[in-house]
């Protein structure tokens, strides 16, 4: 099957990803996700705004991205974060970032991979990004989408083919065979993970 050729429209750096959230149950806040973070990290600043309490004393060192490091100045666990509807348990370092008041860096929150681990995350950019946010805080969604709203479902309807689009046209650019690809993962799969066998009933 063969499309005719067509620019990708060009997007411009994102730079960051940042989330809306809520602190402990404070008003929304954004977060920055950051996935060369092995932490998490609140400016000491946004700890005494929100009246957080539980600072503990920490032996972590942090090495920042121009290379230098900071000693941090306390850390506090398990404070309650709220992305879209879900709360997740979070640990933070806690950092005396010295800047201007009004700078955006002391007030909002960096999420490393710990967050994101926890939160069982998926970032993704492009179609598959897309098709993934549907369903990024839904859980485990039952067969046929009981309880979802038409016009919900019709979006599902549009993301995934626009999934189906774009790697039928990669595969033509690849030359790859889908049905043959296809074929052949599915015997790989039997064989990795074979089915387990349906005990015999007794006659």
């Amino acid at each position: 099957m063969m499309f005719e050729e067509a620019f990708q429209a060009k997007v411009d750096d994102p730079r960051s990803f940042v989330i809306p959230i809520s602190v402990g149950g404070s008003e929304l806040l954004k977060g920055m996700l950051d996935l060369r973070a092995s932490i998490n990290m609140m400016p000491l600043a946004l700890y005494e705004k929100l009246g957080l309490v539980g600072l503990e004393p920490t032996r972590k060192k942090l090495m920042l991205a121009d290379r230098t490091s900071r000693a941090p100045h306390r850390e506090i666990k398990d404070i309650p974060i709220l992305v879209d509807g879900i709360m997740v348990p979070t640990d933070f370092v806690v950092l005396n970032i010295e800047e201007k008041s009004n700078d955006v860096a002391r007030w909002q929150v960096l999420l490393g991979r710990p967050f994101m681990a926890t939160a069982q995350m998926k970032i993704n950019v492009g179609e598959v990004g897309e098709l993934s946010e549907i369903f990024q805080w839904k859980g485990e969604v039952p067969r046929g989408l009981p309880g979802w709203k038409e016009e919900e479902k019709q979006h599902v309807g549009e993301e995934l083919s626009d999934v189906l689009l774009y790697l039928v046209r990669l595969s033509d650019i690849c030359g790859v065979n889908l049905d043959q690809a296809v074929l052949r993962k599915l015997e790989l799969n039997a064989t990795k993970y074979p089915a387990p066998l349906k005990p015999q009933q007794d006659q």
